[in-house]
Protein backbone atom coordinates (compact mmCIF):
# COMPACT_ATOMS: atom_id res chain seq x y z
CA UNK A 1 0.00 0.00 0.00
CA UNK A 2 1.32 3.46 -0.92
CA UNK A 3 0.55 6.25 1.53
CA UNK A 4 0.24 9.70 0.06
CA UNK A 5 0.73 12.94 1.93
CA UNK A 6 -0.39 16.26 0.56
CA UNK A 7 2.48 18.77 0.45
CA UNK A 8 1.21 22.02 -0.99
CA UNK A 9 -0.13 21.38 -4.48
CA UNK A 10 1.76 18.10 -4.92
CA UNK A 11 0.89 14.69 -3.48
CA UNK A 12 4.01 12.95 -2.27
CA UNK A 13 4.21 9.22 -1.63
CA UNK A 14 5.64 7.86 1.59
CA UNK A 15 8.70 6.72 -0.38
CA UNK A 16 9.26 10.23 -1.78
CA UNK A 17 8.83 11.74 1.68
CA UNK A 18 11.58 9.47 3.04
CA UNK A 19 13.86 10.44 0.13
CA UNK A 20 13.63 14.11 1.14
CA UNK A 21 15.71 13.13 4.17
CA UNK A 22 18.30 10.86 2.51
CA UNK A 23 21.08 13.37 3.06
CA UNK A 24 20.44 14.20 6.73
CA UNK A 25 23.85 14.21 8.39
CA UNK A 26 24.32 12.14 11.55
CA UNK A 27 27.29 12.73 13.81
CA UNK A 28 29.45 9.61 14.11
CA UNK A 29 28.97 9.28 17.88
CA UNK A 30 25.16 9.69 17.75
CA UNK A 31 22.85 6.64 17.70
CA UNK A 32 19.45 7.13 16.08
CA UNK A 33 16.99 5.06 18.13
CA UNK A 34 13.80 5.77 16.15
CA UNK A 35 12.56 7.79 13.16
CA UNK A 36 9.11 8.93 12.08
CA UNK A 37 8.04 10.99 9.09
CA UNK A 38 5.14 13.35 8.62
CA UNK A 39 3.77 16.57 7.23
CA UNK A 40 2.35 19.55 9.12
CA UNK A 41 0.79 22.53 7.35
CA UNK A 42 2.37 21.42 4.04
CA UNK A 43 5.84 21.13 5.62
CA UNK A 44 7.49 17.67 5.54
CA UNK A 45 9.43 16.70 8.65
CA UNK A 46 11.28 13.83 10.28
CA UNK A 47 11.28 13.16 14.01
CA UNK A 48 14.21 11.34 15.54
CA UNK A 49 14.90 9.93 18.97
CA UNK A 50 18.62 9.66 19.63
CA UNK A 51 21.36 8.95 22.14
CA UNK A 52 24.67 10.78 22.35
CA UNK A 53 27.27 10.41 25.12
CA UNK A 54 24.66 9.28 27.67
CA UNK A 55 22.16 12.00 26.72
CA UNK A 56 18.85 11.13 25.09
CA UNK A 57 16.78 13.57 23.09
CA UNK A 58 14.49 14.19 20.18
CA UNK A 59 14.91 16.21 17.00
CA UNK A 60 12.54 17.73 14.47
CA UNK A 61 14.24 17.94 11.07
CA UNK A 62 12.81 20.08 8.27
CA UNK A 63 14.22 20.53 4.75
CA UNK A 64 15.00 24.26 4.43
CA UNK A 65 13.37 24.52 1.00
CA UNK A 66 9.99 23.84 2.64
CA UNK A 67 10.21 26.37 5.44
CA UNK A 68 10.78 29.81 3.99
CA UNK A 69 8.45 31.11 6.73
CA UNK A 70 9.98 28.93 9.49
CA UNK A 71 13.43 30.30 9.97
CA UNK A 72 13.79 30.79 13.71
CA UNK A 73 13.92 28.46 16.67
CA UNK A 74 10.75 30.02 18.11
CA UNK A 75 8.85 29.58 14.84
CA UNK A 76 9.57 25.85 14.78
CA UNK A 77 8.87 25.45 18.51
CA UNK A 78 5.49 27.09 18.02
CA UNK A 79 4.61 25.10 14.87
CA UNK A 80 5.39 21.77 16.59
CA UNK A 81 4.18 22.81 20.07
CA UNK A 82 7.55 22.19 21.71
CA UNK A 83 8.32 23.71 25.10
CA UNK A 84 11.38 23.76 27.31
CA UNK A 85 15.07 23.77 26.55
CA UNK A 86 15.98 23.41 22.87
CA UNK A 87 18.93 23.80 20.57
CA UNK A 88 18.61 24.91 16.96
CA UNK A 89 20.89 24.85 13.94
CA UNK A 90 20.91 24.70 10.18
CA UNK A 91 23.23 22.14 8.58
CA UNK A 92 23.29 21.98 4.81
CA UNK A 93 19.73 21.85 3.53
CA UNK A 94 18.10 21.00 6.88
CA UNK A 95 16.95 22.77 10.04
CA UNK A 96 17.36 20.81 13.29
CA UNK A 97 15.47 21.55 16.50
CA UNK A 98 16.64 19.36 19.41
CA UNK A 99 14.45 19.01 22.50
CA UNK A 100 13.26 16.74 25.33
CA UNK A 101 16.74 16.06 26.70
CA UNK A 102 17.34 13.50 29.46
CA UNK A 103 20.30 11.76 31.06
Amino acid sequence: MVVELNIGEVKVSKERLHKLFNEVPVESDTRILAKAYGEKDSIPFRLEEWSWDGIHGKTVIIPSKYCSTLITEEDIKTKFEIEGVTTFKKVGQYYFLNYDFSI
